[in-house]
């Protein structure tokens, strides 16, 4: 691989980009051996829990 095809590391100055937890909850299913139905309730009901508790942090 050539050196300008590499890719560079964030300068520091820049905050690290937000994860979101529903980018996790689908391919944790899918790893679990759930069906893609399975999968798609399973992230409708964690995006509806989320929304009805307001989107705050555990800690809050």
């Amino acid at each position: 691989m050539s050196s300008r095809l590499r890719r560079q590391p964030i300068p520091a100055i820049f905050p690290a980009p937000r994860t979101w937890l529903l980018d996790y909850v689908a391919p944790a299913a899918r790893q679990r051996s759930a069906s893609a139905p399975t999968t798609a309730q399973l992230v409708s009901w964690v995006r509806t829990f989320v929304l009805f508790h307001g989107k705050r942090l555990p800690r809050e």
